[in-house]
């Protein structure tokens, strides 16, 4: 959306061992896998057993090459806080090079740093110390793990709710705080029931940003409750 969201895409080598380490993560894909699918994913699981049969094969060469690449997208918006038009939002911080960070000075200034997945926070703690006045939100996972690793405190927990706080985040600020600290400006909706990520989803200017998306196996369709506010998806 010219002059209010731009996209940063961060392309990096993934080596072959980590890609099997993610294979042996979310499980092996066999015939078993197949005759359970939903007849609409079948196609798709036939090509990925295709896939690993010959990446059997293949010469330590050939599997180096097979590493590839993946890609990882950092959204950042304009939006107006406190009468600041150029106020922007960091969605999913990706690495930040010496340019990139003089290239978003010249953008406004960073007030908030939304992590939309308890996986991918590599170069949240980062962004944290880059942009030292931009407000953190992000969940509960991702707030302990970057911290172990010398990150400030989270200013928000998009996972903890003002009537459900846990003495552990007693003072921290919560799902609904954020939501008043954004001024309207951007719409939350943390998806319950998502495992291992925690997912956040961003609304802003009408575009939906999403990270990391990891639901459990279902045909059922994601039934949104109380859109309008601004709340939690729910399976």
């Amino acid at each position: 959306l010219p002059g209010k969201i731009w996209r940063v895409r961060y392309s990096y080598l993934m080596s072959p061992e980590f890609k099997k380490a993610m294979e042996s993560l979310f499980g092996n894909v066999n015939a078993a896998a197949i005759t359970n699918a939903p007849d609409h994913l079948k196609e798709t699981l036939e090509k990925d057993i295709a896939a690993a049969e010959k990446y059997e094969t293949m010469s330590e060469k050939e599997r180096a090459e097979q590493g590839g690449d993946s890609k990882q997208d950092m959204f950042i918006a304009k939006i107006n806080i406190d009468g600041d038009d150029n106020a922007l939002l960091i969605y999913n911080p990706v690495r930040l090079h010496p340019q990139m960070i003089d290239w978003i000075n010249t953008l406004g200034e960073v007030k908030f740093i939304v992590s939309g997945s308890s996986s991918h926070t590599n170069f949240l703690p980062d962004a944290a110390k880059q942009f030292p006045s931009a407000k953190i939100i992000c969940a509960s996972a991702a707030d302990l793990k970057c911290q172990g690793v010398g990150m400030r405190p989270a200013d928000f927990l998009y996972d903890v709710v003002r009537d459900e706080v846990p003495k552990r985040y007693s003072g921290r600020g919560t799902y609904q705080d954020a939501l008043e600290a954004l001024q309207g400006q951007a719409r939350l909706f943390h998806i319950r029931g998502d495992v291992c990520t925690q997912a956040l989803f961003v609304l802003v200017h009408k575009h939906l940003f999403e990270v990391d998306l990891l639901y459990v196996n279902s045909d059922e369709k994601l039934r949104e409750t109380e859109f309008e506010s601004g709340t939690s998806i729910q399976h």
